[in-house]
């Protein structure tokens, strides 16, 4: 992850390099396509030959951590936390090992690294926050999120798992969440490579993080064909 000024957000095992930052890219997401029953055939090519994966980094764009959060904001990330869980099951449950264990694109981690991924990071972002509403301005530990999705059990893993950790996990986070005073979204915590950070930017990362992958996994659903739009 990557904040407005290209800082990265985890730099230990960074996930990508920003093709936009590099080559002078602009990599947005697809745009809406509404496609006649008579071209869903030729879906799967249209995509490839107009929207090459290896650009496709950041399709809803980077996260601007600099981006002011007022309450209805603060509101809006509780409940895509809320809601992701069930976008993300609903998007992949019925695929298969061949299906999973492809790439979002190429040389990036595979569909099941991807949901693998989402609680493991979104465990650290949970307790950090705990650490925050319980603590002074305390210093976090920063994880290898790489070296993580090549663990064992997230290569072959079933997905059944993560899925409802996912799940469990939001109940939890945003039962905390909507129950926290205004005030005390500006407690902060140390990160050792990004500094101080509020509990909003906080929030704000998470719920960004939580549809940056639902949407790379959309769109390699539907680069394969897989998924309309």
């Amino acid at each position: 992850m990557q904040n407005g000024k290209g800082v990265p957000l985890d730099k230990k095992g960074g996930e990508e390099e920003i093709l936009k930052g590099r080559l002078g890219i602009d990599c947005r997401p697809f745009p809406p396509i509404e496609f006649s029953p008579i071209f869903k055939p030729i879906h799967s090519l249209f995509l490839k030959a107009y929207f090459p994966m290896e650009l496709l980094v950041f399709p809803i764009g980077e996260f601007d951590i600099e981006t002011p959060i007022d309450e209805a904001q603060r509101r809006q990330h509780i409940r895509t936390l809320e809601t992701s869980p069930g976008q993300l099951r609903r998007l992949v449950e019925e695929l298969r090992t061949p299906q999973l264990d492809m790439a979002i694109r190429p040389g990036a981690w595979t569909i099941r690294q991807v949901i693998h991924h989402l609680p493991d990071a979104h465990l650290h972002g949970y307790i950090r926050f705990r650490w925050a509403m319980t603590e002074d301005h305390p210093m976090i530990k920063t994880y290898n999120q790489d070296a993580w999705a090549q663990l064992e059990d997230v290569l072959d893993g079933p997905i059944g798992p993560p899925l409802r950790l996912l799940e469990a996990l939001h109940t939890r986070w945003t039962s905390m969440l909507f129950n926290m005073e205004p005030e005390e979204f500006s407690r902060t915590f140390q990160h050792p490579e990004m500094g101080d950070l509020s509990l909003d930017q906080w929030l704000g990362i998470y719920a960004w993080h939580s549809e940056h992958h639902i949407a790379q996994i959309r769109q390699a659903m539907m680069y394969h064909g897989w998924v309309d739009s």
